[in-house]
């Protein structure tokens, strides 16, 4: 049971580094869009939110590993909702973004 709990901690933990970069991405956009599909040519997202969807990812990792002892493959599931956060902020900022000009 404490291993289930420790592995929800780290999967939480992961999901909110995963917004904090996302929040990140929209701070350095500023007045931009950020291309959510095709990255197009010269567009280089902050190494910041590199790193910290690195540290995400990791995070998410071990807590679906720990997870996976006790409820077995379908925690697998988990590791692609990293990537979801920082989407939905991103749509977000584009969205008031477009909503102020």
């Amino acid at each position: 049971m404490v291993v289930v709990v420790l592995g929800l901690a780290f999967v939480v933990v992961g999901l909110g580094v995963a917004t904090y970069s996302g929040v990140v991405t929209s701070r350095a956009a500023r007045g931009r869009l950020i291309p959510l599909w095709r990255i197009p040519d010269g567009y280089r997202a902050p190494a910041a939110t590199r790193i910290l969807q690195l540290v995400a990812v990791l995070s998410v990792g071990l807590g679906s590993v720990l997870c996976f002892q006790e409820w077995g493959t379908y925690v697998i599931l988990m590791l692609p909702g990293v990537f979801l956060p920082p989407f939905v902020v991103a749509a977000l900022h584009n969205r008031a973004t477009k909503r102020g000009e």
